[in-house]
């Protein structure tokens, strides 16, 4: 489920009872919602550069310490 936060519920940094609602519906029924709109593109594409380096380093280590539970090839986020 995708809730879409409007321009003015990110101003007043409050979410409206609508929304809320559906939010609430959404996590009950599905265990999950997106909240979209809430974070900024720019900082998703910091976080996404971020994530891929992590990756490469994770993929391309030499030694065979791992995080627990890492399978190769497996990419979990």
């Amino acid at each position: 489920m995708k809730v879409t936060v409007s321009t003015e519920e990110l101003v007043d940094h409050k979410i409206s009872e609508d929304h809320l609602q559906q939010a609430v519906d959404s996590i009950h029924n599905d265990g999950y919602v997106v909240l979209e709109n809430v974070v900024p593109h720019h900082k998703l594409d910091i976080l996404r550069q971020k994530m891929l380096e992590d990756l490469q380093t994770l993929v391309s280590a030499k030694e065979k310490v791992m995080p627990i539970n890492f399978v190769k090839g497996h990419i979990q986020q």
